[in-house]
């Protein structure tokens, strides 16, 4: 899968491998809040696992409801999309 990445303030929608790691092969996508606190760190609120048919987004307990919901709603939206692109991609792909 392509890298992506989508930033709005201080929450981001991107890539990333199997165990949420930036680096590696990117195979599932995550939503995460930056926040400063002396340097800048990032946390997890939700992200997606791949399923046969779909990619389903899964929330890290309450995270989501404590973020921006507007901004949470439009990283779902933008990732969902990616993810389902890149799906339909490979499955024509291996129709050829």
């Amino acid at each position: 899968m392509d890298k992506f990445s989508f930033r709005i303030g201080d929450m981001e929608v991107r890539s990333c491998g199997d165990f949420l790691l930036s680096g590696g092969e990117h195979v599932r996508a995550e939503i995460i809040v930056w926040q400063r606190d002396g340097k800048e760190f990032c946390y997890t609120i939700a992200y997606w696992k791949k399923t046969k048919e779909s990619y389903d987004l899964l929330f890290v307990g309450d995270r989501p409801f404590r973020a921006n919901k507007d901004i949470f709603w439009k990283l779902a939206e933008q990732g969902q999309e990616m993810l389902g692109r890149k799906m339909k991609d490979k499955k024509q792909r291996k129709k050829k």
